[in-house]
């Protein structure tokens, strides 16, 4: 019976913890993946090279970004060019009303 109780207990943690991440907005997900160099600022400051500080931001965004379609977006980012990035991700923040993206400035700074 106290097994059957911690189950339910243990479930009903697991479900509210999952649906919070529902919640988020396509929105409020491409503010995260735009701020991500700043908000993952010390994951990776803490890599030792490029390709380990790219994993470790990638790994901040898979973390804090819950929204599908921000999701997709930024999966959708890995083979493009670097200014193919910066215009993809720039072009969605604008259409949410993100007017800077400093992800899209480390791919093409603007001048």
């Amino acid at each position: 019976m106290e097994a059957t109780r911690s189950l339910r207990w243990l479930l009903l943690v697991v479900l509210s913890v999952g649906l919070a991440g529902c919640g988020q907005s396509y929105a409020q997900g491409m503010t995260k993946i735009c701020q991500s160099p700043l908000e993952a600022a010390a994951q990776v400051a803490a890599a030792p090279d490029a390709p380990a500080k790219a994993t470790a931001a990638a790994l901040w965004v898979s973390e804090h970004v819950t929204n599908a379609e921000a999701r997709q977006l930024f999966g959708e980012l890995a083979p493009l060019a670097p200014e193919q990035k910066a215009q993809k991700v720039r072009s969605a923040a604008a259409q949410v009303g993100i007017a800077s993206c400093p992800l899209a400035e480390i791919w093409a700074p603007q001048s």
